[in-house]
């Protein structure tokens, strides 16, 4: 198997021929993520039994204390630059792929996490993520494929006076930093998101094509719900989420995503991805809004 390394454009055209292509997979993504938390990022690239595959490799702490890890905070790889292969031959592929650039780098491969499928086959270390395909109207997603739930609960934040801003000013940032941290201590997440992470994602657009934002929900002039998400030419992650419990009946969140999906669709987005749910509850709020279930598999070596 060829392996090289790949400069930034590079990287970034070689994903303009996968089927699928994540925001969490650009060069833009993984340079904020590694400036902000540590570590090196390495765009590897393999060639294997016919197939070139994109493959993130990030060495150092908090990735990998004496190798690397293949992907990082969001979506990985190998990521192959076909439209026609079978899951059985990718997931042999992978095998091969790690083995190679072990050898290649003299470094051991500490885990990995793959990006969206339909399915993956005989593997069960997998979370669901919902994927919406985008409308250039949003007005018809809104009548024809989001449910009676979703459309009842923005018409209710919208007649309450909630209001969706785009956060930029320090206090709305520390303030929303805030209720993201609060919102994850609640649902027992084993990681709180650092603060300078957090502030570079509602700093972080390199141009139009590829960024992250954070917005905000207010009542009365208060922040009570808010969101960062990250784009690509491809699709629009939503990222991190926190809200003021207080606030549930007045249904911020649901005009916040149906915003930032107004949002999506202004930049040309093909997809919004909602991300992985902690629980259960969270899975069946995000159906709601009509997207197909995809898998994501992620496992430590």
């Amino acid at each position: 198997m060829k392996v090289r390394l790949l400069n930034p454009l590079e990287w970034d055209k070689q994903l303009l021929m996968f089927p699928y292509r994540s925001a969490y997979q650009s060069f833009y993504w993984y340079d904020t993520v590694t400036r902000s938390l540590g570590g090196t990022f390495l765009p590897v690239c393999v060639d294997a039994n016919k197939v070139t595959y994109a493959v993130p490799c990030f060495q150092g702490e908090p990735w990998s204390k004496d190798g690397f890890h293949i992907g990082c905070v969001g979506y990985g790889g190998p990521v192959p630059m076909s439209f026609y292969l079978s899951g059985e031959q990718e997931m042999q592929d992978i095998k091969s792929i790690i083995l190679s650039i072990e050898s290649k780098f003299n470094l051991r491969c500490s885990g990995l996490t793959h990006y969206p499928k339909e399915s993956i086959e005989s593997i069960d270390q997998c979370q669901v993520t919902h994927i919406l395909s985008l409308d250039n109207d949003v007005q018809k997603l809104f009548d024809t494929v989001f449910s009676g739930n979703v459309r009842t609960s923005i018409r209710k934040a919208k007649k309450s006076g909630v209001i969706v801003q785009k956060l930029e000013d320090e206090v709305s940032i520390h303030t929303a930093w805030n209720l993201v941290k609060y919102t994850q201590k609640a649902v027992g997440s084993s990681y709180v998101t650092p603060f300078q992470f957090f502030k570079k994602l509602s700093e972080g657009i390199r141009h139009n094509e590829y960024g992250s934002g954070l917005y905000g929900a207010f009542f009365e002039g208060q922040l009570i719900a808010a969101s960062s998400v990250v784009w690509s030419p491809w699709e629009m992650a939503y990222y991190l989420n926190g809200w003021n419990r207080e606030y549930a009946e007045l249904c911020p969140n649901y005009l916040l995503i149906f915003h930032l999906i107004q949002e999506a669709i202004n930049k040309k987005c093909h997809y919004f991805n909602f991300g992985e749910s902690a629980y259960e509850s969270l899975h069946i709020a995000k159906k709601r809004w009509g997207g197909s279930e995809y898998h994501v598999f992620r496992t430590t070596f």
